[in-house]
């Protein structure tokens, strides 16, 4: 498959919309890193208001998902999630990265379309989310990912569950990479300016990779975020 620069689909900017319109959607929480820049700490199990970082990414994405699962590369993993008292799912194939824990978020939904987010991403949005989902099912594109500061975000992003055909042919061909995943998809691809100029903070699609990152991110714990809503 070609590695040119994804040319997703992109198309006018839209009206604000502030409810999900009836829209069926479900979360899925990919948390299959091993945290190699964390000193191999689980990231999403690191204090954040008053409870863990992916208890606060749950609690968001609940706000407007029918159901909220996680999934992880390992048995040993789901343990440490046991008190979130969420369907926990495993990555398809073991060692194949995000692209494996997605292809199972895919072919386990019930719902026809999957918000997807990376565990380490404190400032999920789900009006970010439910904006993003409109523009999906009015576009008949397989995904809507945001393209911010300078790249797109293929783990914060909403993908059709017909997506698990792309994510089940990838995996068979030992593809691995999720950018070569989306040049199968073509997604529909916001723009950063397209957020800001709905209300929206582009700040939801932050990640916490080291541990100067988290710290940085506690230390404003009690700022508005602005992706709450």
């Amino acid at each position: 498959m070609p590695h040119a620069r994804l040319q997703g689909q992109r198309r006018p900017h839209r009206a604000l919309v502030v409810n999900n319109g009836g829209i069926r959607m479900e979360g899925a929480i990919l948390a299959g890193g091993l945290g190699r820049r964390m000193e191999g700490r689980n990231k999403s199990l690191l204090p954040f208001h008053g409870s863990t970082l992916i208890a606060a990414i749950s609690n968001r994405m609940a706000s407007c998902c029918e159901r909220v699962s996680i999934v992880v590369a390992a048995e040993e993993q789901a343990r440490g999630f046991a008190s979130l008292k969420l369907p926990i799912g495993l990555d398809a194939v073991p060692g194949s990265g995000p692209l494996s824990g997605l292809h199972s978020a895919l072919a386990s939904a019930s719902e026809p379309f999957v918000w997807v987010s990376a565990c380490d991403m404190p400032y999920v949005s789900p009006h970010a989310a439910m904006w993003m989902a409109s523009r999906l099912e009015e576009s008949g594109a397989g995904a809507v990912a945001p393209f911010i500061d300078g790249r797109l975000h293929p783990l914060q992003a909403i993908y059709r569950t017909e997506c698990s055909f792309y994510t089940q042919d990838c995996l068979s061909r030992g593809i691995r990479r999720m950018m070569d995943l989306l040049e199968a998809i073509r997604p529909l691809v916001v723009e950063e300016a397209e957020f800001k100029e709905a209300g929206i903070d582009p700040r939801f699609v932050a990640n916490i990779n080291t541990a100067e990152d988290y710290l940085r991110i506690v230390s404003r714990a009690g700022e508005d975020d602005g992706c709450g809503g």
